[in-house]
């Protein structure tokens, strides 16, 4: 009489498999288990499972689910949004840009700043965001914000990463340099704890270290609306 949190598998398979569940025989009937819900990720070392106290669960209709920059599309039954004013998402989530601060200064480079969705990128069915301090034909220079393909885990990489959609793990460095070519991933979230949008982990991103991860406490990624607006183009003179 458990009621699960997993992925496609375990939704197809009907296992007893997931990232959070509830005790058996506490609420069979509805999913809706106040205080009652464990998880496996974010536990203290050496837990498997731990209280996950700040989760909840309740009814909601479909004209709710879209936020205030979506609307439900004619066949309300699939609670399927139409997004407006830059946002995108199942439900509407992310914002058209985000800035991030907090993050430790790089010896090659700030990653804190403005990051505004790329047009036509999708990383895990997911917007993908690029440092606005860098032009399209810059992407070698900038930093990304997206989501790692088949999982759940928010990403800040280099462009290799976020062409590929690929988390990549620790990064490559050697006495005070991290090679950005190599080091494809600098920070992240875990998997399961804030899928929907990266402003949701707030105090659950880890940040490379030298060769290891570090808590990143300070990491604050924060929705902009409406985006800022593209820089002036630099002006055009006549020859002659």
């Amino acid at each position: 009489s458990k009621w699960l949190l997993g992925d496609g598998e375990g939704a197809s398979s009907c296992k007893n498999s997931g990232y959070l569940y509830n005790e058996g025989l506490v609420c069979d009937a509805r999913p809706d288990c106040a205080g009652r819900w464990r998880e496996s990720e974010g536990c203290a070392w050496g837990e498997t499972w731990c209280d996950a106290r700040g989760f909840g669960v309740r009814e909601v209709r479909c004209t709710d689910v879209c936020g205030a920059h979506g609307s439900v599309v004619a066949n309300a039954d699939t609670c399927e949004c139409s997004c407006r004013d830059g946002f995108s998402g199942p439900r509407c989530e992310l914002a058209p840009a985000y800035s991030i601060s907090g993050a430790a200064k790089r010896s090659w480079g700030e990653l804190n700043g403005i990051y505004t969705r790329v047009a036509g990128k999708l990383c895990n069915g997911k917007a993908v965001y690029q440092t606005s301090k860098y032009g399209p034909s810059q992407t070698w220079a900038a930093s990304f914000l997206f989501q790692a393909s088949g999982t759940s885990k928010w990403l800040l990489g280099d462009d290799e990463g976020a062409r590929t959609c690929k988390y990549s793990g620790q990064p490559v460095c050697k006495t005070y340099f991290c090679y950005p070519s190599v080091a494809r991933t600098w920070i992240y979230a875990p998997s399961n704890v804030c899928a929907a949008s990266p402003e949701a982990c707030a105090g659950r991103w880890w940040e490379s270290c030298g060769s290891t991860w570090c808590d990143a406490p300070g990491l604050v990624v924060t929705p902009l609306f409406p985006p800022p607006s593209p820089p002036p183009s630099p002006p055009h003179y006549p020859p002659g």
